[in-house]
């Protein structure tokens, strides 16, 4: 599992990023077999969150890193506040 939390950037709106998540779920995580859920949403005091769960935590972190190399990878990434921006991996499961 991948899960970021961040602040938007200003002049930035959500309306928007929403829709370069959904372009980056169709046009890169769903490529990969091991993706099984992308989340995005809101946290308190304006803040988000994006979550990828994948099959295995290699591959999960693989792809991930892989926004660096993708357009709308950058895009999303480019939403966000770099200073609040704050990325994890573990390992959970969708089976509980």
């Amino acid at each position: 599992m991948e899960c970021g939390t961040f602040s938007l950037k200003p002049h930035k709106e959500w309306s928007q990023l929403v829709e370069i998540s959904d372009y980056l779920e169709k046009e890169y995580l769903y490529r990969f077999e091991n993706t099984q859920a992308h989340l995005l949403g809101t946290l308190a005091e304006g803040r988000g969150s994006e979550i990828t769960f994948g099959t295995t935590l290699g591959q999960t972190k693989n792809i991930c890193m892989g926004y660096f190399d993708t357009y709308w990878g950058r895009e999303l990434l480019g939403m966000m506040d770099e200073k609040d921006l704050q990325l994890d991996f573990g390992i959970s499961s969708l089976n509980n």
